[in-house]
């Protein structure tokens, strides 16, 4: 090969490898994210469908309690609660998916089945038959509903369900449902014993006028009959095993509702003169026909009836039509939003954003937020970046809840909203009443009060917040979503305060009454770390070891073509000098000399 093609062909390799491989290397990115892309949409006859069903990752429930060591000062003297954090009481969580609905394009229902495995390997040597000091959380309860709505208030009127053959559904025109009422023989009697005050006239309708103050004047002394008996079978605090607390249940008491004395007040209660038993069997005398099993096993717990069931039906965007709100919620419950708040902005805070906190759309960045809604917060929340991390060599970032999410209402107006019923009893920092969706007076706070109310913290004593041991955070691979490792911590709290005249609760303190915190956490291990990394970032580093050599290759081939064309330039152009035809030979053409002489010069 001559020298000048084999410079025109290393010229033409060089520069074809470092083109071709440059616009590789910059696409290549684009080509991977399809490829994701399509991996991650959920179908049924998709690879990642399984992990969808059920999560490959292990998910664990630590549960600490706080043991309550001075149970008697607290409730004679009012003394400070002194806490005793007892922990972790570890449980492994499984979920399954199924009922699976995908007859709305783009998106799938389902509903998800929780079942909570205790652990003894990871609890260390606790066990659920630890016995715990615990504030009566029944108790609290009974005793913050009274005021609003009484225990034998809610015992008569089931009762007169029964008399009047009350159903649960009625079928109605709108019109009467809502203005002009229909004719109701229960309130008809009612008014027939305590009078017609408000002109009701026997019917009713939910804008129709109701008597509803027609027991005003008589409700104390029905309060004393049975309070007095809730007191004489329950008590503030009670030490249980850490098990029963939580899942399993314990024993509640018989109780003995006499009314014999109060037929002056109610005339129709001397038909009865009350009722005895467990709660199971007052219903049965008050002649309920289904009665719930949860009652007939006469148990109470924190989560009891959470083991084994489900979270109503979800609806979650499946990525077909595009992966920017991939795995966002659309609906739960039937619903897109929610229906529990009701104070300023209630339209905000009852939003269902973002998706469960397991999986988030792809290819995040350190602007992106992250929104999460959980039926147990109540809520949706959202985390803001924090910083750079890698888990298991695998650069992830990590995501916490801003301060702002639980700041003060009266310092964040976007959370007053979550005041209930009022903006006049707003929680402190950190803290949401569960009230309006659990219909329990429960608060939900961050452990020990982390970042929440130092007021609240200051009423107790044992509580150390941190933020590495109580904040929630989560860390993301941001070329997929996918979630690394998980911690969603929150507190259970009661309000404990003095309610009405209630002896067991005259000399207590006002304050937010921690009962247990929970870290629900998910950790991607080692060897499912290093799949991830072969899925995601060999194929990178693959495609730059050899776009880069062929580009180095063709950078050479550029650079050795430059030094032959310089090595061969000189030869090449004295070749070409000598290479054509010489030029003609200069030719000078002379005319001969001839001398001639002149006539002049003839003459001489």
């Amino acid at each position: 090969m001559l020298p000048l093609t084999q410079v025109k062909v290393m010229t033409g390799v060089g520069a074809t490898l470092v083109v071709l491989c440059s616009i590789f290397i910059g696409v290549f990115p684009l080509i991977f994210n399809t490829i994701v892309d399509k991996m991650l949409v959920i179908r049924e006859d998709s690879d990642t469908f399984e992990a969808f069903v059920t999560p490959p990752i292990p998910i664990y429930m630590q549960f600490w309690l706080f043991n309550v060591t001075n149970p008697e000062e607290i409730r004679f003297n009012g003394a400070k609660p002194v806490l005793e954090q007892v922990g972790p009481y570890t449980y492994e969580e499984v979920r399954v998916k199924y009922a699976f609905d995908w007859s709305k394009e783009g998106t799938v229902s389902y509903l998800q089945n929780k079942s909570y495995i205790f652990s003894p390997e990871l609890s260390g040597e606790r066990r659920e038959s630890d016995l715990i000091t615990s504030i009566n959380v029944l108790m609290v309860s009974l005793a913050a509903q009274a005021s609003t709505l009484h225990p034998v208030l809610l015992l008569l009127l089931e009762l007169a369900f029964l008399r009047f053959s009350e159903k649960l559904f009625i079928r109605k025109p709108v019109g009467d449902l809502l203005f002009k009422g229909y004719p109701q023989p229960l309130l008809a009697e009612v008014t027939k014993i305590f009078g017609d005050p408000m002109g009701n006239n026997g019917r009713f309708g939910i804008f129709y006028p109701l008597a509803s103050h027609v027991f005003q004047g008589r409700q104390d002394l029905i309060s004393s009959t049975i309070w007095t008996q809730l007191e004489a079978s329950l008590d503030l605090f009670e030490t249980h095993e850490a098990g029963d607390i939580l899942f399993y249940g314990y024993d509640l008491p018989a109780f003995n509702f006499d009314f014999s004395g109060l037929g002056n007040l109610v005339p129709k209660l001397d038909e009865t003169e009350g009722w005895s038993g467990t709660l199971a069997d007052i219903m049965d005398q008050m002649g309920f026909q289904d009665i719930p099993q949860v009652v007939l096993d006469n148990k109470l717990a924190l989560l009891l009836g959470v083991n084994n069931t489900d979270d109503k039906v979800y609806e979650v965007k499946t990525g077909s039509d595009g992966m920017g709100d991939f795995m966002n919620i659309q609906s739960w419950n039937g619903s897109s939003t929610l229906h529990y708040w009701k104070g300023e902005g209630a339209q905000y805070c009852n939003m269902i954003n973002g998706t469960d906190g397991s999986q988030y759309p792809p290819r995040l960045t350190r602007d992106s937020v992250l929104r999460i809604y959980t039926s147990e917060l109540c809520r949706s929340l959202y985390l803001t970046y924090e910083k750079d991390l890698y888990h298991h060599g695998i650069p992830v970032y990590r995501y916490v809840p801003p301060r702002e999410v639980l700041e003060d209402p009266e310092v964040n107006h976007d959370n007053l909203c979550y005041c209930v019923p009022d903006r006049d009893h707003c929680l402190g920092a950190g803290m949401l009443s569960l009230q309006p969706c659990l219909g329990l007076p429960l608060v939900l706070s961050t452990p020990h009060f982390y970042q929440g109310d130092e007021k609240e913290l200051a009423k107790l004593v044992g509580l150390n917040p941190t933020k590495s041991e109580h904040e929630t955070t989560i860390d993301v691979e941001p070329r997929t979503g996918v979630a690394m490792y998980a911690a969603k911590k929150m507190q259970l709290n009661i309000p404990l305060k003095r309610y009405g005249n209630l002896p067991s609760f005259k000399n207590v303190p006002e304050v937010i009454f921690p009962i247990l915190w929970v870290n629900e956490s998910a950790n991607v291990d080692a060897d499912m770390s290093q799949e991830v990394r072969n899925a995601v970032f060999v194929p990178f580093v693959v495609v730059d070891a050899i776009c880069g050599s062929l580009i180095a290759v063709g950078a050479l081939l550029l650079v050795l073509s430059g030094f032959r064309f310089l090595h061969i330039k000189p030869r090449y152009s004295f070749t070409a000098l000598h290479s054509n035809t010489a030029p003609e030979a200069c030719s000078v053409k002379v005319k001969p000399l001839v001398i001639t002489r002149s006539a002049e010069q003839d003459k001489l």
